[in-house]
């Protein structure tokens, strides 16, 4: 395992007593918890806010996080840092006009000190006017991704937005067969949390989408979103009944370390059960020292028109 503190490998100097790496798609801050002993050489680095932290463990990185916490125990200390910086959550009023998703990312990004990045995203998407509603720019950049359905994360000192559509469609990163007999696996199905239609309705316009796989007579309308026209309406109902439905279905399981499994990859189930099919990992969680990972799958969502 390597520890890197503002760039420089501090391994040598400190005992890792415990390292769990948290890797999320979208809505919640990668993070890695560690705890060390013998604080008294460890506050001789100087450790502030922000510091860049970087964990390196069996082929697992967890790019360059900036420190959060720090918990102090005895001669123990447990330290917690994120990919967010403590700017993203400065929360504010704003309105943007005239602008493409490609500016608002930039923008925002700059202002937690970051950088942006879209794939599988049209940065030339435009907004006519789009308001943040005392929201930190990390939690308003989630939203609009929600909307437009893409997973927000940040990774490596940028917020990037993937297109789900474009995830989804990637090649699958690993197989997985899955019996009745295997242990360490929870599969839930909740068929009927699913919308069949979703219409978003602003004075502007009023357009739906549609899931053929859901229960007949489920459906919702949303009109907090500000949709300017027909185009821009339909997009986003169809982003948002995405994002709804790919929660209907999802595995939970514990295997032995396996570092492959992260935020956004692809995975196909085997066997003969209902778990079949196509799948991404929602979130993992990597125990470098115990060597255990667990991980969030979510089904494959690809019948909203």
């Amino acid at each position: 395992m390597e520890l890197y503190w503002a760039g420089k490998d501090i391994t040598r100097y400190v005992n890792i007593l415990s390292c769990v790496h948290r890797d999320y798609s979208s809505g919640r801050a990668d993070s890695v918890e560690l705890v060390l002993d013998d604080a008294a050489a460890w506050y001789r680095w100087g450790p502030k806010e922000d510091d860049e932290v970087r964990v390196v463990s069996d082929g697992d990185d967890t790019g360059t996080m900036f420190l959060d916490t720090v918990i102090p125990d005895g001669d123990r200390f447990r330290i917690i840092a994120t990919a967010l910086r403590r700017d993203a959550a400065r929360k504010c009023w704003k309105s943007y006009e005239n602008t493409t998703i490609d500016a608002l990312f930039g923008a925002c990004a700059a202002e937690c000190r970051m950088k942006a990045a879209l794939w599988g995203v049209d940065g030339a998407l435009a907004y006519r006017y789009i308001l943040r509603q005392n929201e930190g720019a990390a939690a308003f950049l989630n939203r609009v991704g929600c909307m437009e359905g893409a997973l927000v994360k940040a990774y490596g000192g940028a917020i990037r937005a993937v297109g789900l559509e474009a995830a989804q469609a990637m090649k699958p990163a690993a197989a997985l067969k899955i019996t009745t007999e295997q242990s360490g696996i929870r599969y839930e199905r909740r068929m009927k949390s699913k919308l069949g239609v979703l219409t978003v309705k602003t004075p502007g316009a009023e357009v739906s989408a549609r899931d053929g796989t859901a229960e007949e007579g489920n459906s919702e309308i949303v009109t907090r979103v500000p949709a300017g026209g027909p185009a821009e309406a339909g997009r986003w109902a169809r982003g948002l009944l995405r994002m709804r439905n790919r929660q209907a279905e999802e595995i939970s399981m514990e295997t032995e370390l396996n570092t492959a499994m992260t935020a956004m990859v692809r995975v196909d189930v085997t066997g003969e059960t209902d778990m079949a099919g196509r799948w991404i990992v929602d979130s993992a969680e990597h125990d470098l020292i115990d060597k255990r990972t667990r991980t969030r799958l979510l089904r494959v969502t690809d019948s909203v028109e």
